[in-house]
């Protein structure tokens, strides 16, 4: 009884959701009905054009039997082709009825197929067609007046009742009336009564109609001249024969009594014509109506029970109050407290809670502004321990060496990435705890990742096998610094459960969806084989305390900070015990959704070169580094070990792990260090690929990328660089610029050093640069202009160093022999290379190679010539040449291959070798390279022969022109 005295307020509601529901209910009842009706209506109206259609088919037919004329043909053709039109929509119609429209298909094929038979046969069939199709009217019609509907749509429905039952009527007459006259059957007075009864059209409750249009049209035809004589004269024959008992019936009074019967049966056709197009119309009202109503109240019943809930809610919550305050009115008259010593109770308390959160409060402000100055000025650290490393890397190149800068490099890297970790922290704390979605490489992404994790693996001595899926091959957007905490705190989780010697694997793919092109699955997987969690430890490590602060172990921790990052994201982490690893160890595991953007620029390399992979002992590394190898389209060989390679020679590059143990003098032998990446292999493919970090002297021009955006001091600042064999990229565009450095290794780069004219942001643009991981070691040179404010002392902070614009030579000469390893190589003035005289010239036909020998005649003792590229190639293997003249339309020519022997002749036979392409093209790869010119095909005999002797020193007989 407590409970309905507390919840009284909700019955009324309740009775009024009752009262709801059941009307709604019956306007869905009464729509229904009406919508059946106005459907059955349809059909029915389809079915009378049918009838009248026969009908006129019918009458048409027999005047062309009688008068064949092209007129009446006409007609008979159209009024067939109207009644199959309306077949076929009949067809259409009735789907949902299909016994009931196979048979009225039938009959209607019958009728039509005998339309011409003059005989009685026709007219019974007809009849016994309109008895079927009119039973089914007043079955409708029944149903229907028997619903609960709109009282004045049950008057026309009435009246339509009585006019099919009387039409009926009509139609059993004329039935009687076919067979008389078929089978000559005497006639008796009797049915000659009930034929001639003309109150047929007063029976069919016409007046009942209200005063509307209909009732007038229907009155109108009632009263027609031609409704008055037709009932006129058969009133007349209905007199003769029942006033005369001897009155003979002959067989044309029969014919005109159905004449009669007919007249009837057209007029009441026409009665329920204009009878139901006034109730179709008043039907789809009422429809309308009822179907709103319906919906109205259906969403006063949906508002109704949603009110019902929220106050049952509030209405709980009171009771809880009220007992609550029960309770406490109890308690206090029980133990005597008054209220005043209630209050002065909680004043108290609020007193020291406000005062122990504002100390907290002082404590933590004190504690981030010291950490956020300790994360500033380790970034600065850390900025400076990178360039000493670096320095440190190009200066060292004992083994021992340079394990330590290695392991120093690797501490300074997890100690910098702790401090990110805390910053990261400190921002949430200050900001809201959101997604900052930018467009990243997930490349680059995962391997910093990865090797961020080396000094944990090297501690535990962990077998680390990694795989990121090649197929990351484009930016994606996402918030790069979250999923950066969520992998790393997933990978140092699962280092935390193993032991010494233990195996990880750590697998970043995408997984099949259908999101379309837009989007990917990212799936991070890292198993390890560690002993396997129980489910109670699985359920306590999903569960972690969400304040971060009563963790028993570190695994619980890095997770807990994981699954908070990845509810932003949508997704958790899955963890499965023992079923991963084949009966041991766990695997934590998660997936998200990203959006994909544009390819990145992917370093070119050369996809023929012959490889040779060797197996490492685990199976998985193999298994991952092949992957990689096949999705960069290398065709590789594999062997077990080293011992099993016969001739290394035959290969360009052996593959295998890092391992130090392992002693040999293969020269083309490339360990891969851990942990495994696509860079990573990238960079071995790519031989010269950060090349400057530990060779004497390379044999590619350094790479040089100048940013200003004033595109006059640009060109400017190239011209210095004209006396050095260097590759220049100049870029105006500072997204444009950074995108670049993304994938591109340079050796040196120049940079305003006002980016935005703050020094401030320019700190902030130097820290974004400099987060890029192919130049995070490369030297940046920045620029001031003579009437720049920075102070140099600002600027020597930011950057390894700086110059003045214009470049002074000596400063510019100064830097490059500072930053880049063996720069003499590329000084031109300094290069001190011999002359060689041997010529090899290739065309593309043999008529030409004669004629450009005959132009170079006095060159004989020294020429050689080659009639295809492979002979070129053999050539240049046997002999070192001083000028190479190759048309590049000869079948096979590749200039990369050219090229090779080229630098080959410059860097190691120190001969001033000189590459001529006969072309037409500008090949931009032949820009980079001073030692390639062009000549034009059809450059003169004269023009070649002055250009050869100005490369030997003869000096030209005339001017030379390359390109006439």
């Amino acid at each position: 009884m407590k409970f309905f005295k507390d919840y009284t307020l909700l019955i009324s509601i309740i009775v009024a959701i009752m009262f709801s529901a059941y009307t709604s209910y019956e306007y869905m009842q009464k729509a229904t009905i009406s919508n059946e009706l106005i459907s059955n209506i349809k059909k029915q109206t389809l079915l009378k054009q049918m009838t009248q259609t026969l009908i006129q088919e019918r009458r048409s037919a027999l005047n062309f039997i009688n008068n064949p004329t092209p007129k009446n043909e006409e007609d008979f053709n159209n009024l067939h082709a109207k009644s199959k039109k309306i077949t076929d929509e009949i067809s259409k119609l009735f789907e949902d009825m299909p016994e009931y429209k196979a048979d009225l298909i039938q009959n209607i094929k019958f009728l039509r197929e005998n339309i011409q038979d003059a005989k009685q046969k026709y007219s019974t069939a007809f009849l016994y067609f309109f008895q079927r199709i009119n039973s089914s009217m007043i079955e409708s019609y029944l149903t229907a007046q028997n619903s609960d509907i709109n009282l004045d749509l049950k008057i026309y429905i009435t009246i339509l009742n009585k006019i099919y039952s009387n039409l009926g009527l009509i139609n059993e007459s004329r039935s009687y009336i076919s067979e008389a006259l078929s089978n000559h059957q005497i006639v008796t007075q009797e049915n000659i009564m009930r034929w001639l009864n003309d109150e047929i059209l007063e029976q069919s409750q016409i007046n009942l109609l209200p005063q509307n249009e209909v009732k007038a049209q229907i009155e109108k035809l009632i009263n027609s001249k031609q409704t008055i004589d037709m009932l006129s004269e058969f009133s007349d024959l209905y007199l003769n024969i029942v006033s005369s008992k001897a009155h003979e019936i002959s067989s044309d009074d029969i014919k005109k009594i159905d004449q009669f019967e007919y007249y009837k049966f057209s007029i009441l056709l026409e009665f329920s014509d204009l009878v139901e197009n006034k109730l179709i119309r008043d039907a789809s009202i009422f429809y309308s109506q009822a179907h709103s109503k319906f919906i109205a109240f259906l969403a006063l019943t949906g508002f109704l029970v949603y009110s019902v809930i929220v106050l049952f809610a509030r209405l709980r919550l009171l009771n809880e109050l009220n007992e609550d305050l029960s309770y406490i009115k109890e308690y206090m008259i029980k133990k005597d407290i008054t209220p005043e010593a209630v209050l002065k109770e909680l004043v108290a308390t609020h007193r020291n809670l406000s005062d122990k959160y504002n100390r907290n409060k002082m404590f933590n402000g004190i504690k981030n502004i010291y950490l956020n100055k300790l994360i500033k000025t380790h970034k600065n650290k850390h900025k400076q321990n990178a360039q000493s490393i670096a320095f440190l890397k190009r200066s060292f190149m004992s083994a021992d060496k340079t394990k330590a800068i290695n392991t120093l490099d690797e501490n300074t890297t997890l100690t910098y990435a702790n401090f990110e970790n805390i910053k990261n922290i400190l921002d949430i704390e200050s900001s809201d705890f959101v997604l900052n979605n930018e467009e990243f490489d997930p490349q680059i992404l995962f391997k910093n990742i990865l090797e961020s994790k080396m000094g944990d693996v090297r501690d535990k001595n962990i077998n680390f096998i990694t795989f990121i899926d090649p197929k990351l091959d484009r930016y994606l957007v996402g918030d790069d610094n979250k999923i950066k905490i969520i992998t790393s705190n997933i990978i140092s989780s699962a280092i935390s459960q193993c032991n010494q010697y233990a195996n990880i694997t750590v697998e970043i793919k995408t997984l099949p969806q259908e999101l379309g092109s837009e989007f990917v699955n990212l799936s991070v997987s890292v198993q390890n084989d560690a002993n396997t969690l129980t489910q109670s430890q699985i359920h306590t490590l999903l569960n972690s305390d969400a304040n971060l602060q009563n963790y028993q172990e570190d695994t619980e921790f890095w997770i807990a900070v994981a699954n908070m990052y990845l509810e932003l994201m949508n997704s958790k982490i899955f963890i499965n015990a023992a079923n991963a690893t084949g009966g041991i160890g766990n695997e934590f595991r998660y997936t998200i959704k990203l959006r994909t953007t544009d390819k990145p620029d992917i370093p070119k390399y050369n996809k023929n070169l012959q490889v040779c992979f060797v197996n490492d002992i685990n199976a998985k590394y193999n298994s991952f580094f092949t992957q990689i190898l096949k999705d960069f389209g290398i065709d590789f060989q594999t062997v077990s070990n080293l011992s099993r390679i016969n001739d290394p020679k035959k290969y360009n590059m052996i593959l295998m792990r890092e391992d130090k143990e392992i002693q040999t003098n293969i020269k083309n032998l490339a360990m891969v260090k851990d942990p495994l990446t696509p860079i990573g292999i990238l960079s071995k493919l790519k031989h010269d690929y950060l090349a400057h970090y530990a060779q004497d002297f390379s044999l590619n021009r350094p790479q040089v990328l100048i940013y200003d955006n004033n595109s006059i001091v640009l060109n400017m600042c190239a011209t210095a660089f004209e006396a050095y064999g260097v590759d220049i990229v100049l870029k105006n565009n500072y997204e444009a610029m950074l995108e670049m450095t993304k994938n591109i290794y340079f050796d040196i780069i120049f940079i305003t050093a006002q980016l935005h004219g703050d020094i401030t942001a320019t700190m902030k643009e130097y820290d974004r640069f400099k987060a890029l991981t192919l130049n995070a070691q490369t030297p940046v040179i920045g620029m001031l202009s003579n009437t720049s404010s920075a102070s140099e002392k600002d600027i020597e902070s930011l950057f390894d160093a700086h110059i003045k614009k214009p470049f002074n030579t000596e400063t510019l000469k100064m830097l490059l022999y500072k930053f880049i390893p063996n720069f003499k190589n590329f000084v031109k003035k300094e290069n001190d290379l011999a002359k060689n005289r041997e010529i090899l010239l290739c065309k593309k036909s043999p008529i030409e190679n004669k004629i450009f020998v005959s132009a170079l005649e006095e060159f004989n003792d020294k020429l050689t010539v080659a009639s295809s590229f492979d002979e070129v190639v053999q050539h240049l293997r046997d002999k070192i040449y001083g000028l190479v003249l190759v048309d590049e339309e000869i079948e096979g020519f590749n200039i990369e291959t050219l090229s090779n022997f080229m630098e080959t002749a410059i860097e190691e036979h120190k001969i001033d070798a000189k590459l001529f392409v006969f072309s037409n093209k500008k090949i931009q790869k032949q820009k980079s390279k001073s030692y390639i010119k062009e000549f034009s095909p059809h450059i003169g005999k004269i023009q070649l022969a002055n250009a050869i002797r100005q490369e030997l020193g003869h000096g030209p007989r005339g001017a030379v022109d390359t390109h006439l």
